[in-house]
C-alpha cells in the first residue's frame, strides 16, 4: 500500500535539521545518444526540457516529453533511450523521501518555479559559483516540496472516475477564464445533471461549488500582492464583471476583498 502523507507533515520532515536536503551532484544533458544503464547511490530528479526518450527501469518505461520530472529513488538501475536531441536537467540529493519508494513521472508542464529551481542548482554547480549550501539546501527544499505537493495531487487525481478526473482538470486549467458548469459537463463528456451526481458522490461537493472554492483559494493569493488591483484580481480568478466577484468573495470570507486584504496584510506585518 502507498505511504499516506499530508503535505503539512512533509514540509516538517522537509524542514528538520537532520533530513535537511543535501546536493549530491547536478548537471544539464544536451545530446542525441543514448545513455547507457546505471544507477545512483541517492535520489534523483530529472528536468526533460526538449526532445522525447523512453527511460527503462527494471519492470517498468516512461515515455518523458518537455514538462515532465523523474524522480529516481536511489539505486534503480535506469537508462534513456532517444532518436534526436534531448535536453534534460539533472540532479542528485540526500537522503532519500519515502514517499517515493517506486520510479514515478510526474506533469510539471511549464511550471517556471520548478523549471527555476533546477536552473539555478544546477547553474551554480556547472559555473562552479560560490553559493552558499545552506542556499542551495533551501532552493531543494522548496523544489522537492513542489514536486511532493505535485506528487500528492496527481494520485488523488488518479484516483478519479475519468469524467471527473477531466472536470477537475478543466476546472484548474481554465479558471483564469468565465466558465461555467455547463462548460465544465461538456469537457467532461457528461450532462450536468450527471456532473453533479459524480462530483456529490466523488467529492462531496456541487461543480459550482467547487469551481468557486478554487477561484476563492486563486483570490487570496492575488490579494496578498498589494500591487493588484480588485478589479484585475477578479478578471484573474474568471471573474468578468468585479461587483459580483466582490458579493462571492464576501459571501465565502464574511469580508470584501480590500478589507480582507488590509486585515491579512497588517496580521502579516506585526509577524
Amino acid at each position: 500500500m502507498e505511504p499516506q502523507y499530508s503535505t503539512k507533515l512533509l514540509s516538517h520532515i522537509l524542514t528538520h535539521d537532520a533530513t535537511k536536503p543535501t546536493l549530491v551532484f547536478s548537471g544539464r544533458h544536451a545530446r542525441a545518444e543514448c545513455v547507457a544503464p546505471h544507477s545512483h547511490s541517492c535520489s534523483e530528479l530529472i528536468l526533460f526540457q526538449q526532445g522525447e526518450a523512453r527511460v527503462d527501469f527494471n519492470h517498468r518505461s516512461f515515455e518523458a516529453k518537455p514538462g515532465h520530472v523523474l524522480v529516481i529513488p536511489p539505486h534503480a538501475s535506469h537508462n534513456q533511450i532517444s532518436t534526436e536531441h534531448v535536453i534534460t536537467t539533472y540532479l542528485g540529493f540526500r537522503p532519500h523521501i519515502d514517499l517515493f519508494t517506486e520510479p514515478c513521472m510526474l506533469r510539471v508542464g511549464d511550471g517556471k518555479f520548478i523549471a527555476g529551481c533546477f536552473s539555478v542548482i544546477s547553474n551554480s554547480v556547472y559555473h562552479q559559483k560560490r553559493v552558499n549550501g545552506d542556499a542551495l539546501s533551501c532552493i531543494l527544499q522548496a523544489l522537492l516540496m513542489e514536486l511532493i505537493e505535485l506528487f500528492i495531487h496527481e494520485r488523488r487525481h488518479d484516483q478519479m472516475p475519468e469524467n471527473v478526473a477531466r472536470a477537475v482538470e478543466f476546472i484548474e486549467e481554465q479558471i483564469t477564464e468565465p466558465i461555467d458548469v455547463e462548460a465544465i459537463a461538456k469537457y467532461a463528456h457528461v450532462s450536468t445533471s450527471r456532473l453533479h451526481a459524480l462530483f456529490a458522490e466523488h467529492l462531496s461537493i456541487s461543480p459550482k461549488r467547487y469551481l468557486k472554492e478554487k477561484r476563492m483559494a486563486l483570490a487570496k493569493q492575488y490579494l496578498q500582492d498589494p500591487y493588484l488591483s480588485v478589479k484585475e484580481i477578479a478578471s484573474r480568478c474568471g471573474y468578468n464583471d468585479v461587483n459580483f466577484f466582490i458579493r462571492q468573495f464576501r459571501q465565502a470570507n464574511e469580508l470584501p476583498p480590500a478589507a480582507w486584504r488590509k486585515q491579512h496584510l497588517v496580521a502579516e506585518a506585526q509577524h
